[in-house]
């Protein structure tokens, strides 16, 4: 019977998987098991049903469509981080449909740790 073809890894992403220190990866592992849960920090079922709606009013991106791209909407995005601010969570007007890839690139560049220390 014949073998499976090995895989190939470069060193480059062999690397990659080892760039955090072990500290660093501990500190993420931490500061994870210290964060509520997506329910306690108000992504509970009322959000999922007005999500749903929401997605169903504005089902396209509105970064896609500023670059003239027509992309399904697939994350309501806060605006404004609500920070646990019960107003700012469900303000209607501090929401904006956005597709899962303009979402994440959101997040990282406004609300990660990485973009809070480029702040400072």
């Amino acid at each position: 019977m014949p073998k499976a073809a090995p895989v190939f890894v470069s060193e480059q992403a062999r690397i990659a998987k080892d760039l955090r220190p072990k500290k660093e990866q501990a500190r993420l592992r931490e500061a994870d098991a210290r964060r509520p849960s997506s329910h306690a920090r108000g992504y509970n079922y009322k959000w999922r049903k007005y999500r749903l709606a929401f997605l169903r009013e504005n089902p396209l991106c509105v970064d896609c469509q500023q670059l003239e791209i027509i992309e399904a909407a697939t994350e309501v995005d806060h605006i404004i981080p609500h920070r646990g601010d019960d107003h700012l969570f469900w303000d209607p007007d501090n929401h904006q449909a956005l597709c899962k890839s303009c979402h994440s690139r959101k997040t990282a560049t406004e609300d990660s740790s990485f973009a809070k220390r480029g702040m400072r």
